[in-house]
């Protein structure tokens, strides 16, 4: 039986990450000025084993050819960290919110040496909401990452959970939080703070979404706080594609996952619209 995981906040230790080791990283208060753009992927990465040093190479590829300003990831494993370790270019740009995770949790990846913390939640699958806070154009924009409870029978958890986000986020003027939401119906969908664009809605309406192909549904989300300062203007669907492994081989059945996870991920941009 799952121990039920208690509501509390944990700092995190920014770090690099390189294949000789991990750094700690003493992080401060970031200010960036004159940024017109910035650039996200959230992907749930999919823990399994299964193909799973040929499945991290393509999404390494992915991460380094999009070229995001933080990556936001699911189900991230410390094996998973380990084969990201022995990619210099990208441990080369990106810090790490931390170096260890438990069983498999959340991560950003980010080009800023930003501080980071994580607010668990009450729950059975340990799920939590990861936040990182920069300042940018004279305004602090919150950037969070979660795994909300899967399984259908746990709606009431998701919808708890996101009333925790909510109340986390609100002590930013600036916000976007983007995961494995796990809403699998239009019902679930009204969970969703009210304050906060889904922007796949806003720029591909009547488009489906899908992320996780095994059932057809949009789990994954990316949701920007309604802002006079920041508009979505650009995402996308990615890691469709087959990995190289079956330019030769075949899929054993119709299930098994042929594509870098189990579920595609969402790139998106995000355009400063404020006076600089």
């Amino acid at each position: 039986m799952n121990t039920l995981q208690k509501e509390q906040i944990i700092q995190k230790q920014t770090c690099q990450i390189a294949p000789q080791g991990y750094y700690p990283v003493n992080a401060q208060p970031i200010k960036l000025q004159g940024v017109q753009k910035l650039k996200f992927i959230s992907y749930n990465v999919w823990f399994d084993q299964f193909n799973f040093v040929e499945r991290n190479q393509e999404l390494r590829k992915l991460f380094l050819k999009h070229d995001p300003d933080f990556i936001c990831l699911q189900e991230v494993t410390q094996y998973f960290i380990q084969l990201l370790s022995s990619d210099k270019e990208l441990c080369s740009k990106y810090y790490f919110s931390s170096s260890f995770v438990q069983n498999y949790d959340v991560l950003i990846l980010s080009k800023y040496p930003i501080s980071f913390y994580c607010r668990n939640y009450n729950s059975n699958q340990g799920r939590n909401l990861l936040v990182g806070v920069i300042n940018v154009n004279e305004v602090n924009l919150a950037i969070g990452t979660t795994h909300l409870e899967s399984l259908p029978q746990n709606k009431e958890f998701r919808k708890y959970q996101l009333q925790v986000i909510q109340d986390e986020l609100s002590k930013y003027p600036e916000s976007i939080f983007m995961g494995d939401l796990n809403l699998e119906t239009e019902n679930e969908s009204s969970y969703l703070p009210s304050q906060y664009q889904d922007t796949w809605l806003e720029l591909h309406p009547g488009d489906q979404g899908v992320t996780f192909p095994q059932i057809k549904k949009r789990l994954d989300r990316v949701l920007l706080k309604q802002s006079n300062l920041w508009k979505t203007t650009k995402i996308e669907v990615i890691g469709k594609e087959p990995i190289p492994l079956y330019n030769t081989k075949k899929p054993g059945n119709l299930y098994e996952v042929t594509t870098p996870s189990d579920h595609y991920g969402l790139y998106s941009e995000i355009t400063f619209i404020g006076k600089k």
